[in-house]
């Protein structure tokens, strides 16, 4: 490719395939939207894009796609859920959500499965594969990376520091 940010998008969109999608459909949802958006940009000759939503969310659409978030994080969450959810495209949802929180609904997802893991984690008796499946991570593995990534700790260290 000549064109570097379509070259990285599809790289990563290539990696996480051959991955198995271990970051879940959310994030392949934001790569995809990304990319049709990429090459929408370059590739639009004399056409006009919809002026961006200058203000993010309103509070009452980011309190239900938040809670909707927390309420299903055992569940593949998609981009297009959110989206219906707060009444937007999937492209200018994703680009309100991260003006309104300053993440990526993927990266917000994240941090709150994260967050929940570690509320689990305080409790002796669950298993850290049996807190990967409550939290939305279907291998536990990539709950491991995505925990350390997080907090600079695995799980079981973690669990045992805390």
């Amino acid at each position: 490719f000549q064109d570097e940010q379509l070259r990285l998008l599809i790289t990563e969109m290539e990696r996480e395939m051959s991955s198995g999608w271990t970051s879940g459909s959310l994030y392949g949802d934001l790569l995809s939207t990304a990319l049709a958006v990429a090459l929408i940009k370059k590739q639009a000759v004399n056409s006009r894009l919809a002026a961006p939503h200058k203000g993010g969310l309103s509070r009452t659409r980011l309190r239900l796609v938040t809670s909707y978030i927390n309420e299903n994080l055992d569940h593949d969450i998609r981009l297009r859920e959110l989206a219906t959810i707060a009444g937007l495209s999937d492209y200018h949802f994703a680009r309100s959500f991260r003006q309104s929180t300053g993440q990526t609904p993927h990266q917000y997802l994240r941090q709150v499965r994260v967050n929940r893991a570690k509320a689990l984690l305080m409790r002796p008796h669950w298993t850290v594969i049996q807190v990967a499946g409550a939290v939305g991570f279907a291998d536990p593995s990539h709950f491991a990376k995505v925990f350390r990534a997080s907090t600079g700790l695995s799980p079981v260290v973690w669990r045992n520091n805390a």
